[in-house]
């Protein structure tokens, strides 16, 4: 039975797979537990381009199974590789497909795989996709890079903008782990004065924020300065950050983003809940978590319940 409460959960909880019947009964999977949602999340950090017969054979499963869609994960290129003596959460690579490249080809190729997730999300009949910028802040110290940088990310953004395939699609910008809050801050100001909410939004990832926040500083200061664009959410759960030391070692920091279930780490849902109810966000709550070795109709049950606990929560607080 499906949840009165609209809830999702990413596509990939069981990890990716190119087989397409895996694919098509691990969606029976999550309509049969009873969400009402997923949010697409395969291929978010490959150069993978949809073809439109596999856009259309995805949107007969999700019909046939009775399940809607609550965003696109977007692909920012190449999953950037580990390099001795760099760092791919916070140095500069001239990745394929990607759309901050000063690489005018290459830029405009990242463009074009990003497009291809506008059209998906027109197909799957959602009005969201979620993108990431992941920040190479190492190499803002110079201030010429930082301008170059930038100028790539809005000669990007304005070209997805004017494109009439865009339809009414936004894009939701996430926080990120591994960049500090104040470059993350900068980043939103910037994109928010230069782009409308009718285009550009926020996706809040509350187990990024998590990591990146230091505890004694003021609690879910991203709910605080982007609520009112806020129209995309993970919900997960995690530890925080494990040791200072992540900071400095890019595969630690990654190991912080444990994507538990709700409630199940250190994140205080409540007072993030309360916080959360006077944003923006109007969707399906959606939850970013991995099944890892569980049952996965286990998993799935438990999932669900702590996603219709953040609804029906949320709900409360907004006195509705």
């Amino acid at each position: 039975m499906k949840s009165k409460d609209p809830v999702a959960i990413t596509t990939d909880y069981g990890g990716e797979t190119t087989s397409i019947e895996k694919l098509r009964e691990s969606l029976k999977a999550v309509a049969d537990a009873g969400f009402s949602h997923i949010h697409w999340c395969n291929e978010w950090d490959s150069e993978y381009i949809y073809s439109n017969a596999e856009m259309l054979q995805i949107k007969s499963w999700l019909d046939a199974f009775g399940l809607q869609v609550e965003g696109i994960h977007a692909s920012e290129g190449v999953h950037r590789p580990e390099i001795a003596g760099k760092f791919h959460l916070r140095n500069r690579y001239q990745n394929r497909k990607d759309y901050t490249s000063f690489d005018e080809f290459n830029r405009q190729a990242g463009v074009e795989l990003i497009l291809n997730r506008l059209q998906m999300a027109n197909v799957f009949e959602t009005d969201t996709i979620v993108l990431h910028m992941q920040l190479p802040y190492a190499e803002f110290t110079s201030q010429d890079f930082r301008e170059k940088y930038y100028h790539a990310v809005k000669s990007s953004l304005h070209e997805l903008e004017m494109n009439k395939e865009r339809g009414h699609v936004k894009i939701c910008i996430e926080n990120m782990i591994g960049t500090p809050n104040d470059e993350q801050f900068k980043q939103f100001d910037f994109l928010f004065a230069e782009f409308s909410s009718d285009f550009l939004g926020f996706c809040y990832d509350i187990g990024h924020e998590h990591i990146t926040t230091d505890p004694n500083s003021e609690p879910f200061p991203f709910l605080s300065r982007y609520g009112n664009r806020l129209f995309a959410v993970h919900f997960s759960d995690n530890l925080g950050l494990l040791h200072d030391q992540c900071w400095n070692d890019d595969p630690e920091m990654t190991k912080c983003d444990l994507h538990l279930l709700p409630y199940k780490g250190t994140i205080d849902y409540q007072a993030a809940l309360a916080k959360f109810s006077s944003s923006a966000f109007s969707g399906a709550v959606t939850l970013e978590v991995s099944q890892r070795n569980r049952n996965r109709a286990e998993f799935l049950s438990e999932a669900l319940t702590s996603a219709k606990t953040i609804s029906q929560t949320i709900r409360k607080f907004r006195g509705v």
